[in-house]
């Protein structure tokens, strides 16, 4: 009887013992994934603020592009008025 609790001791202290390495591998991997985590909101708040400049680029880009159409626009619509009034004195002149 003697043997099975020295055996059971044994058992039971190697037990504890992988109990022990298996919380120590627990932490290391809670550990690593915080590291990784730090890592990749790192590398997201950096593809963000590249993202941000490439679309603040992008938008003064297409600004840069409406403000001649604008003119032309403004142009268009200026010529067109004249065209109106020359033509609302001609059909008076014909009128008279």
């Amino acid at each position: 009887m003697g043997d099975v609790r020295k055996t059971l001791e044994v058992v039971k202290r190697h037990t504890n013992g992988l109990d022990s390495m298996k919380e120590q591998l627990r932490e290391f991997e809670l550990e690593s994934l915080d590291s990784s985590v730090d890592v990749m909101k790192g590398a997201l708040s950096s593809t963000i603020e590249k993202l941000t400049a490439r679309d603040d680029a992008f938008n003064g880009m297409v600004t840069a592009l409406h403000e001649p159409n604008r003119a032309s626009i403004r142009i268009g619509s200026i010529v067109h008025s004249i065209k109106a009034k020359r033509i609302g004195e001609s059909e008076k002149k014909l009128v008279e």
